[in-house]
């Protein structure tokens, strides 16, 4: 009884997070030095969920962005990553914003 009732409390306060493909590639991989992958994952998780937290309530959208290594090394690349995250019916989608 306690465990279903702490899974409903959690999935209600905290919804699962989807994180598109292009996201993935640009915010959390970095296949020159992959031990800071788990690194860049938390960041990422993080600045989403701050942004979140920031929002007036009934938003269903928030834009937000933060400086961020360049996946592929290139030195020319900006450093700032604009995201969006938007609350779906079942899940936090982070994306691009285009």
């Amino acid at each position: 009884m306690v465990n279903e009732t702490l899974t409903a409390v959690t999935r209600w306060v905290m919804p699962a997070v989807a994180i598109e493909e292009p996201v993935w590639r640009r915010m959390v991989s970095y296949p020159s030095a992959p031990e800071y992958e788990t690194e860049r994952f938390h960041q990422l998780i993080y600045q989403a969920f701050k942004a979140w937290s920031a929002t007036k309530p009934g938003m269903c959208e928030v834009t937000f962005g933060f400086f961020c290594l360049p996946y592929d090394g290139d030195m020319k690349a900006p450093l700032w990553q604009a995201l969006r995250l938007k609350h779906e019916s079942d899940r936090l989608l982070i994306a691009l914003d285009a």
